[in-house]
């Protein structure tokens, strides 16, 4: 495992570009990129904590998994010569001999292995397989689904920009749409709010734990599943949650606040170019052609203080510590699930199950469905743009999708629907499916 970076303080002096940084946390490293020319020692020396956490649970895991022990997983890391010798020159053999795999076949020999594995647990020799496409799950009772309590789960992935066309940002208002439709929803007794996000702008981030925090007027409980990574703003949206679940190696924390942008008089100036504005004040004459006034670097200083000590403050009423806690373990830096766990930023380890197994704790539900949240079209002119241009493709796309899986005959799908990588399907006895494009599989 690895942390990479391009550095580039020495690119922008050679431009002459003015790079003005603000920030909150000595510890604040996404800053560092424009400012030095490699990692600060600080930084260095989070980073190599963070990523010997992470491999020793990796290592950990694969250990418990496959029943070998932990100097057998990958032994050649720790030499300084390793001897392909001494495994014939194959990694395949290698896998094998320790236990990291337990067959080596060719695809036409894994049914076979299949068969006679199950044969044996089940005393039956005539034991059949089924091809997942063709198995019929049924994932609801005959209870009508609108009748039945769910759990909501609302999934986030992303950074938190005002950027609708950025494909690696999480849409703000279509995030703020589905928490409004999980308060309104009367079935939805509980909802999960998935987050997997490095952070982003302090006003979108705000934005969504506001809608958040409103939503828990309906008196249902709000549970935070954090991602991969939650830190930043990711974590201040965290902050709403009545209860935070991480991975022990999710990263989160980062509890700070920076700003940075660039002006360009010193390139203009290296080309002769020279920029003069007659203003009513300094203060307000902002732009890349000059250097920024000291009365606004006071202004963005003290703003960003402010909202420094907001971030304090909110992590301090959410984990019921006091400001000068949290300011221990703020400053920008960041932590992993199992060290969060321990210092009190989540409140447990653990997966998606866990946050249903919670939820319906919380509830005292004990019959329920698991409900993904997605928005509709609401505006009329919008729905019948929808089913004009879709109406077409969606029966071409059908009767593709019946020739993988004749399951689904056109007598028995009552509605059809696809969206991006999910395609919906509900059958005449009202019972739903939904199939993942991208995993190629049915998800309950």
């Amino acid at each position: 495992m690895s942390i990479r970076n391009f550095y580039y303080k020495d690119i922008l002096d050679k431009l002459h570009i003015n790079v003005h940084v603000f920030r909150t946390g000595k510890y604040k490293s996404a800053i560092e990129p424009i400012t030095r020319n490699g990692p600060s020692k600080e930084i260095k020396k989070e980073n190599l904590k963070i990523i010997n956490f992470l491999w020793k649970q990796y290592l950990k895991k694969i250990s418990i998994n496959r029943n070998i022990k932990i100097e057998k997983i990958c032994p050649y890391l720790n030499k300084k010569i390793f001897r392909f010798k001494d495994i014939n020159e194959d990694m395949t053999k290698y896998t094998k001999n320790n236990k990291l795999v337990d067959y080596v076949l060719s695809n036409k020999n894994i049914n076979n292995i299949l068969r006679k594995k199950f044969s044996e647990l089940t005393n039956n020799e005539k034991y059949k397989l089924i091809n997942i496409y063709e198995y019929k799950l049924k994932l609801f009772n005959n209870t009508k689904k609108n009748e039945f309590p769910s759990i909501g789960i609302i999934t986030n992935d992303g950074s938190i920009l005002n950027d609708i066309h950025n494909k690696n940002a999480i849409n703000i208002s279509t995030t703020i749409s589905k928490i409004k439709s999980a308060k309104k929803d009367k079935n939805i007794k509980a909802l999960i709010f998935f987050i997997n996000s490095p952070g982003g702008t302090l006003s979108e981030s705000e934005k969504i734990r506001k809608e958040l925090n409103n939503f828990k007027k309906s008196k249902k409980p709000l549970i935070i599943l954090m991602g991969g990574t939650t830190a930043s703003g990711g974590y201040w949206i965290s902050t709403a949650g009545d209860y935070i679940i991480s991975s022990p190696t999710t990263i989160t924390g980062s509890i700070g606040i920076f700003n940075y942008f660039y002006t360009l008089e010193k390139s203009l100036k290296s080309l002769g170019i020279y920029y003069d504005n007659t203003a009513i004040s300094n203060f307000t004459d902002n732009n890349v052609f000059h250097d920024i006034s000291p009365e606004l670097k006071k202004f963005i200083e003290f703003h960003m203080n402010i909202n420094y000590k907001k971030f304090l403050e909110i992590v301090a009423k959410s984990r019921h510590k006091s400001i000068e806690e949290i300011e221990k373990i703020a400053e920008g830096k960041i932590w992993t699930g199992y060290q969060a766990k321990k210092i009190g930023l989540v409140d447990q380890l653990g997966n998606l199950d866990d946050a249903i197994k919670k939820a319906s704790e919380i509830t005292n539900l004990k019959n329920f469905h698991i409900k993904f949240i997605y928005t509709k079209k609401n505006t009329i002119l919008s729905n019948f743009l929808f089913l004009q241009t879709n109406k077409f493709i969606e029966q071409k796309f059908l009767n593709m999708f019946q020739m993988y899986f004749p399951v689904f005959s056109k007598k028995n799908i009552h509605a059809f629907k696809f969206n991006k990588d999910l395609i919906y399907i509900m059958n005449n006895e009202n019972k739903e499916y939904l199939y993942s494009l991208n995993n190629r599989n049915f998800i309950k």
